[in-house]
């Protein structure tokens, strides 16, 4: 039975939808007859591994940068600030999510700069996206699979290409979607319901929307207080990140020549979306 309450985290919550969980995250079930303290340290470890071999495989093979310079850039991903800072505060999910992120974005690339469908490297966009979305760490899928888009987005040259990414995208969200179904059951028991309970007044319609476009425009819930202080976390900047993307995406669409190399240009928008992010 899968304990879909947990009484003894907080006053209790529901499991399967928080960050903490990642109940159908198939890797998960690779280590059910280990005992959980010797399972954590066996998973961890095993998602150091596979963040490095995923980076180094992305960069060589993808991008098709040299393996040399790919094996050194790629252990950057283990040791710059992200894992580190998750290892401490044992958010374990996101050490999960990372590696399909890398993956995603990698295998996305491949498919929209080669003018012959590749089922392998179509199997590897699937794949990440349903171990993303089942990972435990919503704002890393929601970033991660946004990230993907504007990466296809900005490399294809032909439109029909990107169908590719998004087939791949329907498929694995279908996968994930009897994690997705059941954690949606819960929002509005959650936090998130929240940031929304202000529409019933003009001014709080306006601080939601304010505050879910633009990253904490109201106060930075440190040494501001925000307007709207219920479930910000969770929403801020989630629909403002689209919006960014699409003009960003639209905008290099639209001028193709401003760049020969597909590698730039898709490095140049994902350095713009995650200075905004």
């Amino acid at each position: 039975r899968i304990p879909f309450w947990n009484p003894h985290l907080f006053c209790g919550y529901p499991v399967i939808e928080t960050v903490q969980s990642a109940i159908l995250y198939p890797i998960n079930g690779l280590f059910l007859p280990i005992a959980p303290v010797a399972a954590i340290s066996w998973l961890t470890t095993l998602h150091l591994g596979l963040n490095y071999v995923i980076s180094v495989i992305v960069l060589w093979r993808s991008f098709r940068f040299g393996f040399a310079p790919s094996a050194v850039v790629g252990a950057l991903c283990n040791v710059g600030s992200v894992l580190p800072f998750r290892f401490l505060a044992g958010h374990l999910t996101i050490i999960f999510a990372l590696p399909w992120v890398t993956a995603w974005i990698g295998a996305v690339y491949r498919l929209v700069t080669e003018a012959r469908f590749s089922p392998l490297w179509w199997f590897g966009a699937t794949l990440s996206v349903w171990f993303l979305w089942v990972s435990g760490a919503p704002q890393y899928a929601v970033y991660g699979t946004c990230a993907g888009l504007v990466i296809g987005i900005a490399a294809a040259r032909e439109a029909n290409l990107i169908l590719r990414v998004l087939s791949c995208l329907v498929t694995g969200l279908c996968l994930a979607s009897p994690q997705i179904l059941i954690a949606a059951e819960y929002v509005p028991f959650s936090a998130r319901s929240g940031n929304w309970s202000g529409l019933s007044s003009i001014h709080g319609a306006w601080a939601t929307l304010l505050e879910t476009l633009l990253p904490y425009p109201l106060g930075n819930g440190v040494g501001e207080i925000h307007v709207n202080q219920r479930g910000v976390w969770d929403t801020t900047g989630y629909v403002g990140t689209l919006a960014i993307a699409g003009v960003l995406t639209t905008g290099l669409w639209s001028f193709p020549r401003w760049w020969d190399d597909r590698r730039l240009r898709s490095a140049f928008v994902l350095l713009l979306l995650s200075c905004y992010v």
